[in-house]
């Protein structure tokens, strides 16, 4: 799973660059605010960005977290606004699944303490965990963020329509 998503990741940026009109991985590193060598890394497919960075990028590129990473299979045009606290989505995600933090961390084999910091705003989970999240909640990561409504996956692709 996660180096079908590293690729994803990689041609999906390289897309929306293009799509940008910008020139070269040092103009697209310099106004995305990252270092040229982080930028080529991502464009090389050699790992995912932390979870803030991913945010941030969907911010810069006016598109869902989910398209970034191929979650999602079309670009969804999002404009950057204020966002809920990941813990706080996480939460309610997981109480309109009719679900409680301790069978979440055991489905998903999370400790309690990391989930507990997660919550608390502490920390934030790995890209890789986010993508984990977002599948077993059948949620869309822009939803658990509160860019968009929190409601499942096949409900949002049925509104789309």
């Amino acid at each position: 799973m996660n180096t079908q998503i590293v690729s994803h990741f990689g041609k999906r940026l390289k897309k929306l660059i293009f799509e940008k009109e910008l020139e070269s991985v040092s103009q697209f590193a310099q106004k995305a605010g990252i270092c040229r060598s982080e930028a080529y890394a991502l464009l090389n497919r050699e790992n995912l960005p932390s979870f803030a960075r991913i945010v941030m990028l969907s911010d810069f590129f006016s598109c869902s977290a989910d398209y970034l990473l191929g979650l999602a299979p079309y670009r969804k045009e999002t404009f950057s606004r204020s966002c809920r606290q990941f813990g706080e989505g996480l939460q309610i995600a997981i109480e309109q699944n009719r679900g409680t933090r301790y069978l979440f961390c055991l489905q998903l084999d999370f400790s309690e303490s990391m989930v507990a910091a997660w919550y608390n705003g502490k920390t934030l989970p790995t890209s890789k965990n986010i993508v984990r999240i977002a599948q077993y909640l059948k949620c869309s990561i822009d939803s658990i963020l509160g860019k968009n409504s929190l409601q499942n996956i096949s409900e949002q692709e049925n509104n789309e329509k």
